[in-house]
Order: C-alpha cells, then structure tokens, then sequence
C-alpha cells in the first residue's frame, strides 16, 4: 500500500513547497493551492507545474528544492491522516499482510512520522526508497518484489501511475485511489484493475467481510 495521498492528506505540504521553491523567482502570480493542486491531479509533476506556469527553465533547481524540502519535518508536519484510514487498516491486517511502499527516501522521517500520525503499528512492514532510485516505477516494483510476505493474490494500493504500473509488473491486483495525487480521469488511462472513491470501499474489494 502507498502512503502520500492514499492514507494521508498531503496537498498542504506539497503547496508550501510550491510557493518556498517559486518565491525567489516568482514576484506574482503564483497559483492558489486550489489552481496547483489541479495541475498536479491532472498528471503534471512539480517540475513541470513550475516550468509552464512560471516560465522557469532551471529544471534541476526546481527538482533540488524539491527534493531537499519535501520530507522535512517541518513540512511532513503539515500532513493529515485521511478520515477513517486507521479503521480499514486495522479490518484489513485480520485478514492480510498489509506493507507499506513508499518512494519516501528518508526512512527516519517516515517512521517519525508514522509514530506522530498514530499509525506506526498499522502495518505489517514499513519499506521505502532509502536508495534513492531514479526509475520510480522500477523502484517501486522491486520494493514490491522484496517483501517478505508472498501469497498467491497480491494487492497494491495507491493514487498514482507509478503504483499501478509498478504494481502491475510487479503482478499484483492494482486498486487506484482517486483522492489522492491524481484524478479519475488521469488514473483511467492507466487501467488499473479497480478504482475507489473512498478508502472505506478498500476492505470489500479485498474480500475483508
């Protein structure tokens, strides 16, 4: 299962990081966190929402402030675990492993984290990208692959391209949240095997009755 945008809320530090990494650059006209989040949930990166909305060209700038403020504490500060969340985890760890796969590169912030949001004993795994990968759906995938726990079905959870292709090579039943980073319409083109609109749907479809 994923973790930003599938259990928790994180479209409140993504925006604050928009408008630290644009500031220096960008006098006006910066994007209501309404506009940006739009952007994004229509399948445009960061990177991107800076280059065709503020005209800067300096892409490995935009991709290094990322990177050095998004999972800082003080930002991860800002996320909010999604109503409900903990319930389903807790339905769904009677009937299954349940892992988290994140592309998360600070492990230790993770954790601090998971302990602050009162998830830290959710599931049953906790890994993440402390390699720092540069194919996030390659990446993604052999995280998948190393977990411990093999079954004959699989399930993978997330809000993202990345989950259900990586997901999919991976050979897992693929579920795409679509309240997360990306929108419906987005997620479609990219077939996953089932679609919600709420976690809470996450135990029927899973077979947790």
């Amino acid at each position: 299962m994923d973790f930003d945008g599938t259990i928790i809320d994180v479209s409140a530090r993504h925006y604050k990081v928009y408008k630290i990494v644009t500031k220096k650059n960008v006098n006006k006209n910066l994007l209501s966190k309404n506009r940006y989040w739009e952007k994004r949930r229509s399948g445009m990166s960061f990177v991107k929402v800076i280059r065709e909305t503020h005209k800067l060209s300096d892409d490995s700038y935009s991709e290094r402030r990322y990177a050095e403020l998004i999972e800082m504490p003080r930002f991860l500060n800002l996320d909010r675990k999604l109503k409900g969340v903990k319930s389903v985890l807790k339905r769904l760890r009677v009937h299954a492993n349940v892992v988290l796969v994140t592309l998360r590169h600070n492990h230790k912030n993770l954790i601090r984290q998971l302990k602050q949001l009162g998830l830290d004993r959710a599931f049953d795994q906790v890994l993440s990208d402390i390699d720092g990968g540069f194919d996030a759906k390659k990446t993604k995938q052999k995280l998948i692959e190393n977990s411990p726990f093999n079954s004959e079905i699989k399930y993978i959870v997330g809000d993202t391209e990345v989950d259900i292709e990586s997901g999919r090579a991976a050979g897992c039943i693929t579920i795409a949240v679509c309240f997360g980073m990306r929108q419906r319409e987005y997620l479609d083109g990219f077939s996953p095997d089932h679609i919600i609109d709420s976690i809470s749907e996450l135990p029927d479809i899973v077979g947790c009755m």
